[in-house]
């Protein structure tokens, strides 16, 4: 008779991820808890100086009840209207070319290498990029600072690629030298685009990155001005200027004016005008609430107010029309070189870089104190690239 050996029975080894969440002890698990809630607490009531929050239709609640709830609730709204952002897929594609293509290119070898030694980080890094770059690309709201999710992953991906070139060339010096010559041409190139993007034109709509209405430079000077004609107002009358802005256009002056004492946002409509009845020494009213301020005519001075603008290009006219691609390839390159904003291939220039407009009223008693004391700076005369609402 034969006998049959009995089989050893094979544990699966853990699970990699399961087996690291287990590692941490209670107190580690308490301290990182602590830590995540403090930089929460932190950055959500504005580094503990408000808890009350700013009280706008997207955010009405407590400080902290908003940073737990009104982002997921505002992110599902957006999801289902698809209101905001730019509506094209491939939205982020062509701003990793515009910016990012030296990564992108290293990337490609990053790819070979995965493909060619398969490692659970290795898959695990490609998996995150590819994820996210699907994941962002079909959500509704696509904004330029949502890249950076896509981007960290392709990075890391860039230094494999970096690393495996090194690993081709290291052995054979010619190689090593060109490699190297055409990695400092690229750090160049790459630092010489991150100074201009950054410091050059951190605001400046002619940046494919400033979109979904940047704050133009009038912002500061008007919150300057505010500044010192309370300075001198208090110092005349002995309480502060009452100064009302319309919600439509609060932002970021709920940042720039967090320590002002008597600065008030609301929506000012047709059924709401009586917030105007109470006279406040300047007022800010985006272009279509102007006619609610007529009767204000007489007591302010009117000065027109720029408070956003941006730039919606046509990025792929040429793709549905070979007749456009020398087109559209020009305007590319006039962009990558000097930052010219383009019309559309058809001419049409409604995707040239405009602005949000409205008026900013000062009542003629606090004009003449500014200009008697000297501080009066012409905000509304800030020099800009906007002339008649548009660039183009």
């Amino acid at each position: 008779m034969r006998v049959i050996p009995r089989t050893e029975k094979h544990h699966q080894p853990e699970i990699s991820i399961i087996k690291s969440l287990r590692e941490p002890n209670l107190k580690q698990w308490s301290i990182s808890l602590a830590i995540a809630g403090i930089l929460f607490v932190a950055l959500f009531s504005q580094f503990f100086t408000n808890f009350s929050g700013p009280n706008t239709t997207s955010a009405p609640h407590s400080a902290l009840r908003n940073g737990l709830t009104a982002g997921f609730q505002y992110w599902s709204n957006q999801q289902s209207t698809g209101a905001r952002g730019d509506s094209r897929w491939h939205y982020y594609l062509s701003m990793l070319i515009a910016y990012e293509w030296v990564i992108l290119f290293i990337a490609l070898f990053g790819v070979w290498k995965i493909i060619q030694q398969p490692t659970l980080f290795n898959q695990t890094i490609m998996w995150w990029a590819l994820g996210g770059l699907i994941v962002y690309s079909w959500a509704a709201e696509r904004m330029p600072w949502l890249i950076i999710h896509i981007l960290l992953p392709t990075i890391i991906i860039a230094g494999l690629g970096i690393q495996h070139i090194w690993e081709t060339v290291s052995t054979q010096k010619k190689r090593k030298q060109i490699a190297c010559s055409a990695a400092l041409v690229l750090l160049i190139f790459v630092a010489f685009q991150s100074i201009k993007t950054n410091f050059d034109d951190p605001g400046e709509p002619n940046e494919l990155l400033v979109q979904a209405g940047q704050a133009t430079p009038e912002v500061v000077a008007w919150t300057n001005q505010i500044f010192d004609l309370n300075r001198v107002f208090y110092a005349e009358n002995g309480e502060h200027l009452s100064v009302q802005i319309d919600s439509d256009i609060f932002w970021p002056y709920g940042w720039y004016l967090r320590d002002f004492p008597t600065s008030t946002y609301a929506k000012i409509t047709v059924g709401n005008t009586a917030t105007l009845s109470a006279s406040p020494d300047i007022i800010f009213l985006p272009q279509w609430d102007r006619d609610l301020a007529q009767n204000l005519v007489d007591e302010y001075a009117i000065f027109p107010y720029n408070h956003r603008w941006w730039w919606v290009p046509q990025y792929d006219a040429g793709l549905s029309n070979l007749a456009d691609t020398q087109t559209l390839l020009t305007n590319w390159g006039k962009w990558m070189w000097n930052r010219t904003p383009w019309q559309n291939i058809q001419g049409n220039p409604n995707g040239c870089p405009s602005a949000l407009a409205g008026h900013v009223y000062i009542k003629e008693s606090v004009l003449s104190l500014a200009q008697k004391t000297e501080v009066w700076n012409s905000p509304h005369l800030t020099p800009s690239l906007i002339q008649g609402g548009s660039l183009c």
